[in-house]
């Protein structure tokens, strides 16, 4: 059994509200608790809208392990905006309890070593911990390093990416490229699906290429080694069709870096792909 907590904000007013089963029920977090509302799976909200949170003791496995202590937290959605009312009311509604937080804003950042501490922190002072970025700066980080290694690719310019990088989204997971060969010789078609799938190898699980060849849609295999006949070929090649040029594409800095110190530079530097 869970609960399950909703944070709003509308016209700079604040609330809390707790699901009871039926229905949303205001919060007053001074005599707040949050066990009293745990709720069977078939009395769950639909967890549509942002703001809503789970909140339950951590899961044991074994009778054999020692009881866990604290309280675990997971955000279903909530956006990056509504981040210092999160941070104003849920310590407060978990209290003192040891909270261990899964931020998941829809901007596509992903907090999941956060604390109730760090949520007073950024309340008091504005700054979010340095160390809560290291995956996103990372990840991003990866992902500029894929765009340059697509302007490098033979016939760059015909490759368009779609997908969450084309619609904006502010950490993409991936990053999802196609290319129409209709104009390209058999050697130039070559040429290009050998690096394309270079990258793939080379940042597997990050770059998904696709390859129109003569009216046939193909992706990468499971292990990057090989072009397959792509599933669903008719959405994916209208998603391409309609993706925008490689040229234009540009990944947001992060939404979140008003909230943060400055950011230390660094270089990445990922091996070159074997030949």
């Amino acid at each position: 059994m869970r609960t399950f907590v909703r944070i709003r904000e509308s016209y700079g007013s604040i609330s809390s509200e707790v699901w009871t089963g039926d229905t949303w029920k205001n919060i007053d977090a001074s005599t707040f608790n949050w066990e009293s509302f745990r709720v069977p799976y078939a009395e769950e909200p639909t967890r549509d809208g942002e703001g809503i949170f789970i909140l339950r003791r951590p899961l044991r496995f074994s009778s054999r392990q020692p009881k866990p202590e604290g309280i675990e937290v997971f955000c279903m959605t909530a956006s990056a905006s509504l981040l210092p009312a999160i941070a104003e009311c849920l310590p407060a509604l978990v209290g003192d309890e040891p909270c261990s937080i899964e931020l998941n804003l829809s901007e596509g950042i992903w907090f999941d070593t956060m604390t109730s501490e760090d949520l007073v922190a950024f309340g008091r002072n504005g700054v979010l911990n340095e160390n809560l970025f290291a995956s996103a700066d990372s990840h991003h980080d990866r992902l500029q390093s894929i765009v340059s290694d697509l302007h490098s690719v033979p016939h760059a310019e015909l490759l368009k990416v779609f997908g969450s990088t084309a619609a904006g989204k502010e950490l993409p997971s991936d990053i999802d490229v196609y290319a129409d060969t209709g104009t390209l010789t058999k050697p130039e078609i070559e040429d290009l699906s050998v690096r394309l799938m270079q990258l793939a190898k080379r940042h597997y699980g990050y770059l998904d290429p696709f390859l129109l060849i003569s009216g046939t849609l193909y992706c990468r295999n499971d292990t990057a080694t090989g072009w397959i006949v792509a599933r669903y070929a008719k959405e994916i090649q209208s998603s391409g069709d309609h993706g925008i040029p490689l040229v234009d594409v540009v990944l947001k800095e992060c939404v979140l870096d008003q909230y943060r110190g400055v950011r230390p530079a660094k270089e990445i530097d990922y091996p070159s792909p074997r030949q």
